[in-house]
């Protein structure tokens, strides 16, 4: 974090350049930050459960969901 500091405070910038965000997600460049691509980049993947399509249905009521994965945890 020093490091990144220091750098940040003796950048110097000239006027007339233009200036602009990059992102680099698993080597593709983008000029577009995209909340749900970083997401599951930092997520990672996870082992999935049997039951997982079962309670975490698409277009489903999220409260019925989450009640329907605490009695999956309960049995």
């Amino acid at each position: 974090m020093v490091q990144v500091q220091t750098f940040l405070t003796t950048l110097v910038l000239h006027e007339g350049m233009e200036d602009g965000y990059e992102w680099i997600v698993n080597g593709v460049r983008s000029k577009r930050y995209k909340t749900a691509q970083i997401y599951w980049e930092i997520k990672g993947v996870e082992a999935q459960v049997p039951w997982a399509s079962v309670v975490w249905t698409k277009g489903g009521i999220p409260k019925h969901n989450f009640l329907a994965w605490l009695f999956m945890l309960n049995r």
